[in-house]
C-alpha cells in the first residue's frame, strides 16, 4: 500500500514538472548593438594631425588612449643604462652628460630619455666581468669604455658576446711612451736589432712600441716580452712615469701618442644583442654623451673639481693632467675613424685611419708577440649604425692638422723601410704614417728618385696634404725600393 502512495506521489510531480516547462514564456534574443567608433573632437586633436573636415568620410581617427600616451613619456629602458670605464678621465664627459654617476634632473642623459648609472671599474678583469653580467645586474654594465688595445687584449674572453665598438670617445695623446737604452733607436731600419726584449704592462703602450718597432723592422714576432726592466731593451710605459724605476733601466723617449696620435683610440663598447635590441637607447646615449663631451671643454677645471669629489676619484690636479692626455676633435672625426664616408652615410669611407684598421693590426702584432693565440675575427668589430642615427648630418671632412715645414736638420723619429714595393704601395705606406703621425712630415726617397714623386701623387690621392711629403731629390743608397721617414714636429 506505502509503495503504491508514493508511486503517485512521484507521477504528480512529474505531471506537474511537464506542465509547468511546456507553458513556460520566452523571451526574444537580441543582438547587442554595435558600439559607434569614437570621433576625435577638433579642438582635441593634436598639432599638426589632419582635422575632421580634411579627412574622407570613411576615415575614422581613433582617440589617443592613456596607454599611448603614458607609451611617450616612457623612458627608452625599464632600467638604468649602465656604463663603466676604465679610469675617471674616460668617464668624464658622460658624468657630465649625466650630472653626476646618477642621472640628475635637467642632465642631457635625462632629456634624452635615460636613466644612466657611471661608474668605474677596478681593474681591466672587473671591466670584462661587469660586461658578462650585462647592465640587468647591478654589477653588471651595458656599456664599457676602455683603450682599444685593452680591448683586443681581452677580445678573445669576450668573443661570445659579440662586442662592438660604437663611438670614439677620444684618442689618446701622451700618455704613452716607447723608451730605449740609446736615441735614435727607430731612426735607422734594423737599428733595434733583430731580436729585442721589452718591458711593459700597459696594453696601449704596448700596442705602441710593437707598431714602432715593426714599421722600423724589427717584427713583433722577435719582440720578446719581459718583466724585468733590467734586461729589457726597451720599455713600453703609460705616463705618469714611475720616479723610481732603475736607473740601468731603458730612460730614452723614442716615440710617444704625442707624436702618434692617431695610434690609440679611447672606444665606448657593447655587446652586439644590446645594440640591435636597444637602438633608440644607443642613439640617445651618443646624442647626450656628445652634449656631455661639450660641456666638458668649456670647463674642464670645473668638471674636474667634480669628478674628485666622488669616492676613490683623483684629486683634480692629477684628473687635469689625465684630460690633457686626450685629444677629442669632434663628430666629423669620430666619423670618418668609424669608417663612414663624408655625409655620415654607412657606407665605407676614404679616412687613411680607421678603429677598424687599427684593431685589426693590434691583434696582428699582439698575435705575433705571442699575447694572443686566435685568428682576428673576419671583421672588425665596429657597429657605427647608432652614430649614423644620431649625428646623420656630418661635416665635409675633418679639417686636417697643421703641419709645419720641416727644417733640413729634423730629427727622424722613425724610418720605414720597404725592400719592394711599386709606387702604390709606397704610396699605402706613406699615406698610412702620415695619418697615424698627424702633425709630422713624412720623408719619402726611392730608387730611382722618379719613384719618389710618383708615391707621393700618390700619397695625395690618399688624401695626404702636399706639403706634408717631402720627397728627396737624391738616389737611395741601399738596394731597397724606398725610405720612407717620420720626422719629429718641431
Amino acid at each position: 500500500m506505502r509503495g503504491k502512495l508514493v508511486f503517485l506521489l512521484i507521477l504528480a510531480m512529474l505531471v506537474g514538472l511537464v506542465y509547468l516547462v511546456g507553458t513556460r514564456t520566452r523571451d526574444a534574443h537580441v543582438m547587442p548593438r554595435a558600439r559607434p567608433e569614437a570621433v576625435v573632437d577638433a579642438s582635441e586633436a593634436a598639432p599638426g594631425a589632419p582635422s575632421a573636415s580634411s579627412s574622407s568620410p570613411s576615415t575614422v581617427m581613433p582617440a589617443p588612449s592613456a596607454s599611448t600616451s603614458a607609451d611617450a613619456r616612457a623612458p627608452l629602458l625599464d632600467r638604468p643604462l649602465r656604463l663603466v670605464a676604465s679610469s675617471w678621465e674616460l668617464a668624464a664627459a658622460a658624468y657630465v652628460a649625466n650630472g653626476g654617476r646618477s642621472t640628475t634632473d635637467g642632465s642631457a642623459a635625462q632629456q634624452a630619455g635615460l636613466e644612466l648609472k657611471v661608474d668605474v671599474a677596478a681593474s681591466e678583469s672587473d671591466i670584462e666581468n661587469r660586461l658578462a653580467r650585462g647592465g640587468a645586474d647591478a654589477e653588471g654594465a651595458d656599456v664599457a669604455v676602455l683603450p682599444l688595445p685593452a680591448l683586443v687584449a681581452s677580445y678573445e674572453r669576450l668573443r661570445a658576446l659579440e662586442p662592438q665598438i660604437v663611438h670614439v670617445v677620444a684618442w689618446s695623446r701622451g700618455r704613452e711612451v716607447l723608451l730605449g737604452a740609446r736615441d735614435g733607436m727607430l731612426a735607422k731600419p734594423g737599428a733595434a736589432g733583430a731580436d729585442v726584449t721589452l718591458v711593459g704592462s700597459d696594453p696601449s703602450a704596448i700596442a705602441l712600441a710593437l707598431f714602432a718597432l715593426d714599421e722600423a723592422g724589427t717584427p713583433a714576432a722577435h719582440v720578446h716580452l719581459v718583466t724585468e726592466s733590467k734586461s729589457a731593451t726597451f720599455a713600453a710605459l703609460a705616463r705618469p712615469l714611475s720616479p723610481d724605476r732603475p736607473p740601468d733601466a731603458p730612460s730614452r723617449a723614442l716615440v710617444s701618442t704625442a707624436e702618434a696620435t692617431r695610434l690609440v683610440p679611447l672606444v665606448a663598447v657593447v655587446a652586439r644583442g644590446f645594440v640591435e635590441g636597444h637602438a633608440a637607447a644607443m642613439t640617445a646615449l651618443l646624442k647626450a654623451w656628445d652634449q656631455g663631451a661639450t660641456e666638458l671643454r668649456r670647463d674642464v677645471p670645473a668638471a674636474a673639481r667634480r669628478i674628485a669629489a666622488e669616492p676613490g676619484a683623483p684629486e683634480p690636479a692629477t684628473l687635469l693632467e689625465r684630460l690633457g692626455w686626450m685629444n677629442d676633435p669632434g663628430r666629423a672625426d669620430e666619423g670618418a675613424a668609424l669608417g663612414l664616408s663624408s655625409g655620415g652615410s654607412l657606407v665605407p669611407g676614404d679616412a687613411a685611419v680607421t678603429v677598424g684598421q687599427l684593431f685589426a693590426r693590434d691583434w696582428s702584432l699582439l698575435r705575433d708577440a705571442g699575447a694572443l693565440t686566435s685568428p682576428a675575427p673576419e671583421r672588425a668589430p665596429v657597429d657605427a649604425s647608432a652614430f649614423a642615427h644620431a649625428f646623420p648630418s656630418l661635416a665635409a671632412a675633418p679639417a686636417p692638422a697643421t703641419v709645419t715645414a720641416p727644417a733640413e736638420s729634423a730629427r727622424t723619429l722613425l724610418a720605414h723601410r720597404i725592400v719592394k714595393g711599386d709606387a702604390a704601395s709606397i704610396a699605402a705606406s706613406i699615406a698610412g704614417l702620415a695619418g697615424v703621425f698627424e702633425r709630422s712630415a713624412v720623408r719619402v726617397t726611392t730608387r730611382p728618385p722618379s719613384l719618389a714623386r710618383d708615391a707621393a701623387d700618390g700619397a695625395t690621392a690618399r688624401h695626404v696634404p702636399p706639403g706634408r711629403v717631402v720627397v728627396a731629390t737624391a738616389p737611395l743608397a741601399d738596394a731597397a725600393a724606398a725610405l720612407v721617414e717620420v720626422l719629429a714636429p718641431p
